[in-house]
């Protein structure tokens, strides 16, 4: 069994396999993949680099070389909800993709078997910690080809949409187009609502923070993630 972990960003995959190094091969067209093998399953990380062109030519590269099972996507986000606080972990059931003028011009549901399980848990149970109330279900995550700075979400609250990124559309898409690969989404919330992040330097420093003092939340999604997708094989961690 393979499992694709899929992040834009070296920094991101650390904070979900923390001190277990990663070994990265040659790299395929240009993006970096890693194994890490456990008894029975392998773990592919693939770095696909920011942006929906890279995330979907990474995630194909990572289905037609590494033959896995399941994606897993992490990443981080920007949060348009104001309710929504920093270190938050978004779990979207629904996915859009925004244009350059801000509009709506594509939508995707998330009906597949592992975003389902993913949803499923932490709607009827609590996760360790007690980390439930930190956890965001069913919402409808945008992604966007360019950074939208803070004072761009604001007149984005309208639209109902929880949060923006760069790359979950495309990676849907990619893994629908390929006979439905299920595909699970995990977000960590980096700016909010109030914060004055109006440019991507700030938001690439912002970023660094959050990963560091909230990372071990979206660890915990992404293997209790793992954990259920595997059905019960996935204990060494």
């Amino acid at each position: 069994m393979n499992f694709g972990l899929i992040c834009a960003t070296l920094k991101e995959a650390n904070v979900i396999i923390k001190d277990r190094r990663i070994r990265f091969g040659p790299k395929i067209q240009g993006y970096c993949f890693g194994k890490i093998e456990f008894e029975h399953f392998n773990i592919i990380i693939a770095i696909s680099n920011i942006g929906p062109e890279n995330a979907a030519k990474c995630c194909s590269l990572l289905i037609k070389y590494f033959s896995v099972d399941c994606v897993v996507n992490f990443g981080t986000c920007g949060a348009i909800d104001p309710t929504i606080e920093k270190g938050s972990v978004i779990i979207p059931d629904q996915l859009v993709f925004m244009g350059s003028g801000k509009q709506i011009i594509g939508s995707a549901k998330l009906t597949n078997k592992a975003q389902q399980i993913l949803q499923s848990y932490f709607t009827t149970s609590k996760c360790e910690r007690d980390c439930r109330s930190a956890v965001v279900l069913e919402r409808t995550l945008a992604s966007s080809t360019v950074f939208i700075a803070s004072n761009q979400k604001q007149s984005m609250i309208r639209l109902g949409l929880v949060a923006v990124d760069m790359e979950s559309f495309a990676l849907a898409v990619t893994c629908s187009q390929h006979h439905g690969v299920p595909i699970a989404i995990i977000k960590v919330v980096v700016d909010t609502y109030g914060t004055n992040t109006n440019d991507f330097e700030d938001y690439l420093i912002e970023e660094s923070s959050v990963l560091n003092d909230y990372g071990e939340l979206p660890r915990e999604v992404v293997w209790r993630c793992l954990d259920m997708l595997s059905d019960g094989c996935f204990h060494e961690k």
